[in-house]
This record gives structure tokens, sequence and C-alpha cells, in this order.
């Protein structure tokens, strides 16, 4: 059987030990740094800055069945750590195009949360707003949450539990899955007046504005189809649930 290839990305201290005791369970460990001099000589090392366009362009020969990042500001910045954290995430997910079956895990901080009390912190705690180095490593992990993985499982769960949510009947049917077929579904409203996409003039158009209010028009829809229930909503929109409450705070949706 082919032994399973895992890509280190950013691979310091944290990923070396978990490549090594990778390594020792007969796995193919790949890793990427800027300086291979310091990746056991058992990692197949790849020199590249993470945080460059196109230096992970090697996965598409690679072919890695699981990608873990352990990234890392490029300097104490601000602007470092969005180099480190959201140009890198960004990098990775244009590379991953050429292998959508690849699965990522992405080594994260508990900096992300709000507390600062030495509380107890969970999943569903509340996101830190007043951290913009914080918010480098919030956006990675949004824009990874965010990323469309086609034609795998992970897709096809989110789909039927969204459909699960969204059905009325015993039985799911095809427009449960957003799938038009013999009855086209009625189209969401919103406070009784359908959305609607402007027209694009000659004058242009704010793109930014008509983005908000199309995201603002299906939380508030997601939360009517959910009574409320933000985690549920948030299933509906393949969201995850600090997503959610990030942009739905930050729409001022109430």
């Amino acid at each position: 059987m082919k032994s399973k290839t895992v890509l280190m990305v950013g691979c310091g201290d944290i990923g070396t030990r978990v490549g090594l005791e990778l390594l020792s369970r007969g796995v193919r460990v790949a890793a990427v740094r800027r300086n291979v001099s310091k990746l056991p000589v058992e990692f197949e090392a790849y020199s590249a800055d993470y945080s460059a366009e196109g230096s992970l362009d090697f996965i598409a020969e690679l072919q890695p069945d699981v990608v873990v990042t352990t990234f890392n500001p490029f300097d104490r910045s601000e602007a470092g750590y969005r180099r480190g954290f959201l140009m890198g995430m960004t990098n990775l997910l244009s590379a991953l195009k050429s292998c959508p079956s690849a699965q990522v895990v992405m080594a994260s901080s508990t900096r992300v949360y709000a507390e600062r009390d030495g509380g107890w912190v969970e999943d569903h705690s509340a996101l830190t707003e007043d951290d913009p180095w914080a918010k480098a490593i919030i956006e990675a992990e949004n824009a990874l949450l965010a990323y469309r993985w086609t034609g795998n499982v992970r897709e096809l769960k989110n789909s039927i539990e969204r459909a699960t949510l969204i059905g009325k009947g015993p039985e799911l049917r095809v427009e449960d899955f957003g799938i038009e077929g013999t009855h086209k579904p009625e189209t969401p409203k919103q406070a009784g007046t359908e959305f609607s996409f402007p027209s694009l003039i000659d004058t242009g158009i704010d793109l930014s504005s008509v983005q908000e209010a199309l995201e603002k028009h299906y939380i508030i829809h997601a939360l009517e189809i959910a009574n409320g229930n933000e985690s549920r909503a948030a299933r509906l929109l393949n969201m995850n649930h600090h997503t959610f409450r990030y942009r739905k705070k930050k729409l001022q949706i109430e």
C-alpha cells in the first residue's frame, strides 16, 4: 500500500516534531521553509518563502494527502503577521487547486481569542477585535474555512447537513440541495422584498457594498430558517461559527 504523504508548511519546531512522529509511523514527510539546513535529513526538503506568490507551485507535482501549516510571522510587525499568515494561506490555497483532495490542518494560536484574563476559552469563545496581529491569523483561518473544496467528502457532508436543516418533509428533495429539479424553489425574500443584483452602469458600482448587502441578506435569511440558532445558521451557509458571529457583528445584524 502506498504510504501517505504529509507536507509541513513553515516547518519550525512544532512542524519538525510532528514530522518526526509521522516518519516513525511510516508516513512520507515533505517540508518547506526558507532555511532547509535546519530540517531533519529524513524530510524531503523544499526551500521556499511560502509568503511569496508561486513559491508553493511544487505542490502540483508532490500531490500531498495532508498539508499541515505552522505559519510564522515574517517579522513582529503587523505587516509581518499578515505576510506570514494571510499571504502564506493565500499562496497555499492557490497551489492546492492542483490537488483538491488534500486535507489541510492549520496550527493557530490562542491569541485570536478576546479573553485576556486567564479565563477558559473554547471553540465558540469570542474572537479579539482590537489586536491587528491576531486579526491576521483570524483572516488566514477564515480564508481556509471559506475555500471551496470541490468533489470531496467534506463538501458532500456539509451539503447533506444543510439540506437536512432546510428540508420541510420526511425525505430530502433535489431542491433541498440547492439544485433545480422539476420544482424551482422560491427565491428567498427579506422583509417582503426580493433581493436583486444592481445593474452595472457606465459609471460603475460599489462592489464592496453589493457584497455586504448580499452577505447580510443570506445571514438574516439563515437565521430565520434556523429560528435564531447561530450554529445552525452558520451550517446553512457553510461557515464556521466563529466566522458567522464575526460577520454578523461586523454587518450590525441584531
